[in-house]
């Protein structure tokens, strides 16, 4: 389960990377040039992310902050996708860089925690699932990008935020069940 989130997440982030300024371009109408300056803002929040949550993850449960992070993704998303309006774009681009970006981070830390002694084998399945989203997903968007134009090949990031955050809250229930229960 821990290779399947490191997955979705990285194919929600790459196809921002990969896509996100020919939406902005098509879509919302910022010239080529300006597009690429506004994905700055995805890469701002990424960082801006990655400080928060490395401090916050020494405070909070990685399950609970890995259920904001999407939350935070989802709520960003459709502002990106469906505003329309420049400004509010940019806001859900920020809000999804500012989501997403922990997710990989706290899913390396939760995988390894779960094999003791074997972390050097979970962080390899974890970068070779997360290589492989990397590889396809923005091939995939595009391949859809030019099959139902851009904003619709968007849409699949809908579903791989909405099935991330399922996956993770199963996993977070698991987690909290005792050990004798299990048995």
């Amino acid at each position: 389960l821990c290779c399947v989130v490191a997955t979705m997440s990285a194919a929600v982030e790459w196809s921002f990377v990969y896509w996100g300024s020919d939406f902005l371009n098509k879509e919302v109408g910022f010239s080529t040039s300006n597009a690429a300056i506004a994905m700055a803002c995805f890469f701002v929040a990424m960082a801006v992310g990655r400080i928060a949550g490395s401090r916050l993850a020494r405070k909070y449960d990685s399950f609970d902050m890995m259920v904001w992070a999407f939350a935070i993704s989802a709520v960003g998303f459709p502002i990106f996708w469906l505003s329309g309006t420049p400004a509010l774009s940019i806001l859900g681009l920020f809000l999804v860089g500012l989501g997403i970006s922990n997710v990989y981070p706290l899913i390396a830390a939760i995988a390894t925690g779960l094999v003791p002694g074997q972390s050097d084998v979970a962080i390899a399945r974890l970068l070779l699932c997360g290589s492989s989203a990397v590889l396809a997903a923005p091939f995939a968007l595009g391949v859809l990008g030019d099959l139902f134009g851009i904003k619709w090949a968007f849409s699949i990031v809908v579903p791989v935020i909405a099935l991330a955050l399922v996956i993770v809250l199963e996993m977070r229930k698991i987690q909290r069940i005792p050990a004798v229960a299990i048995i």
